[in-house]
């Protein structure tokens, strides 16, 4: 079967460029868009996590931004969103097509299993997805960059300073070469 990818047009990517900006995100630096979530609290990697690959990247001169979909903002606690805004810029309320245009300007995504990684990984954006219980070996996001950590449930359930410093560094390395 062959592989196809999705591609922005001009217009794609120079709104994303605006919703960036207007979130107060550095486009001039490299671009790390994190999603930490999914339609399935068991397939979101411990948020601690998440925190700490932001703050390890940002360390590195990286503009973060967290993208927050509709279950996010239904299922994350308050004082998770808070604490995700305090890290980096927070998107959130956003189209499918608003999301496409934003992932599209950014030089690497990080994600659990979910729609969105897989859209990340389709439209070339080098891609690291954060999996757990479904099998990547048949699941797995398609595109031209995606590393897949295959995590243990353990992983979601508490902090993983291990694995989040891999995923830092496997990042850094996809937003420096």
């Amino acid at each position: 079967m062959k592989k196809t990818y999705i591609t922005p047009c001009k217009t794609d990517l120079a709104n994303g460029q605006k919703i960036l900006r207007s979130a107060g995100v550095d486009t001039k630096q490299k671009v790390a868009l994190i999603h930490p979530g999914s339609g399935s609290a068991a397939k979101n990697w411990y948020i601690d996590n998440f925190y700490t690959v932001a703050e390890t990247l940002r360390e590195k001169n990286i503009s973060v931004v967290f993208m927050l979909g509709p279950a996010e903002m239904e299922t994350f606690k308050p004082k998770t969103i808070d604490a995700l805004g305090a890290i980096a810029p927070l998107l959130v309320d956003m189209s499918l097509t608003e999301a496409f245009q934003t992932i599209s300007c950014a030089n690497c995504f990080i994600g659990n299993d979910s729609g969105i990684t897989h859209v990340a990984a389709a439209a070339g954006i080098p891609t690291i997805a954060c999996w757990t219980s479904t099998n990547p070996v048949h699941y797995h996001p398609v595109g031209p960059n995606v590393s897949v950590f295959q995590l243990d449930s353990g992983d979601f359930a508490s902090p993983c300073p291990q694995k989040a410093d891999e995923i830092s560094q496997t990042a850094l390395k996809l937003l420096t070469s």
